[in-house]
């Protein structure tokens, strides 16, 4: 007589004659794994598949647990990931968020298993041992100088986050450079200055 534990199956009960070895089998389910039979008879009990010798009656129990998978989580620059690394049991759910730091922008998940590669908040199904990274890409804004009538400007362009950029006004014959306008400029009142690029200017 053979029985089961929650997680497989078995195979090979019966009635057979004394002294013979009827073979029997355990196969564990899917995220489940053999883990030993109870019972007397079995010739080899850590074993899914062995034999029982018929000296008497039987009855024998195949036992399952369910399989525990590690989960990685990689910090790299530009943010991090709320999210708790270790041991889970086999088909959970794990809830991951992606947090970029100041000047960069979350550009997707790395690693198999997740739900949804795109977007800053996701599961990750444990369903095998799991490295899972974020991408974080830093933000480049755009500087736009301009310049009124009597004179000409230089320094526009894209740039990364924190960088600091030179501008410069230059008066054409005639004219005197009188100050900046707009946010950004470190000295206004300065023809040469600085921008520090946090954000569009």
């Amino acid at each position: 007589s053979l029985d089961a534990s929650e997680g497989g199956t078995v195979s090979g009960s019966g009635q057979f004659d004394y002294g013979s070895n009827p073979p029997i089998y355990a196969t564990p389910s899917s995220g489940y794994s053999f883990s030993g039979w109870s019972g007397e008879g079995a010739s080899d009990p850590s074993s899914p598949s062995t034999t029982v010798m018929m000296s008497e009656d039987h009855s024998l129990t195949a036992n399952f647990d369910l399989n525990l998978h590690s989960l990685t989580i990689n910090q790299l620059q530009g943010g991090t990931i709320t999210a708790s690394e270790g041991t889970y049991p086999f088909g959970t759910q794990v809830t991951l968020l992606a947090v970029p730091f100041p000047g960069y922008s979350f550009s997707q998940w790395t690693g198999e298993g997740i739900t949804n590669q795109g977007t800053l908040s996701t599961t990750v199904e444990m369903t095998d041992d799991r490295n899972i990274s974020a991408l974080f890409e830093l933000n480049t804004y755009m500087l736009a100088v301009n310049a009124s009538e009597g004179g000409f400007v230089s320094g526009s362009g894209q740039f990364d986050h924190g960088k600091t950029v030179s501008i410069q006004a230059t008066p054409n014959a005639g004219y005197s450079f009188f100050k900046w306008t707009g946010e950004g400029a470190s000295d206004p009142l300065s023809a040469s200055t600085t921008v520090l690029m946090s954000e569009y200017r």
